[in-house]
């Protein structure tokens, strides 16, 4: 927040049309990298740093005879579900009058039900949700104790996520054709997370597989 404030945005301009598109190539592999245990419903170590997409390949194929068949064939079905209902949307997109048919809303609620009956998760191990506790916690000041030992590095982080964060902005701005103001990019990320703090909510950023995913939607 004190960063827009400051009107630090300018720290931008390096991040240039070719750094946009190296971005582009690789979030396409982390998405699919990040995706490959859910999709074979392995229990794998989650890596971080140079190579981890390396490593989380090495590991699928170390265990690969633990797929799991029945969220193999779950995955498949809902993958193949969505790829003719996004053709049948692109095809018919005149009839349709601009309204695509949200096949990712019918995957999710038929998903659900068969899961649920089928009780997926016993009888074949298929990991769920589970639980989802209702209403919003109860707000309170977030704890400042530790604030002085963490904050050189939350610096460093923040600057670094919000790098991240704007440069896959940039990323779709430039493909749907809309421009984005830097300084207020800061002042949203900075106001969000400020009032999610006394909710105990973690801290907000970017996710380049969800957000591909859901573009992709």
């Amino acid at each position: 927040l004190a960063m827009g404030l400051c009107r630090l945005g300018f720290v931008t301009i390096y991040l240039s049309d070719p750094l946009v598109s190296g971005f582009t190539v690789g979030a396409a592999f982390h998405v699919v990298g990040s995706q490959v245990k859910y999709l074979l419903g392995l229990d794998l170590p989650r890596y971080s740093g140079p190579l981890s997409l390396v490593y989380t390949v090495i590991a699928a194929f170390r265990n690969i005879t633990q797929t799991n068949v029945a969220a193999l064939i779950t995955s498949l079905i809902c993958i193949i579900v969505l790829l003719v209902g996004k053709e049948v949307n692109l095809r018919y997109k005149d009839k349709l009058r601009g309204i695509p048919i949200p096949m990712e809303l019918f995957v999710l609620i038929i998903a659900t039900l068969i899961s649920y009956y089928a009780d997926l998760n016993g009888k074949y191990g298929v990991r769920i949700v589970g639980t989802i506790p209702t209403g919003l916690p109860v707000p309170r000041p977030p704890d400042l104790s530790r604030l002085l030992y963490v904050l050189p590095d939350a610096i460093v982080l923040s600057i670094v996520s919000f790098a991240v964060s704007l440069t896959l902005a940039k990323l779709f701005a430039k493909k749907y054709g809309y421009s984005i103001d830097d300084n207020q990019e800061l002042i949203a990320y900075g106001a969000s997370n400020l009032f999610s703090s006394f909710f105990s909510c973690f801290v907000g950023s970017t996710s380049i597989s969800r957000t591909s995913v859901a573009d992709a939607a």
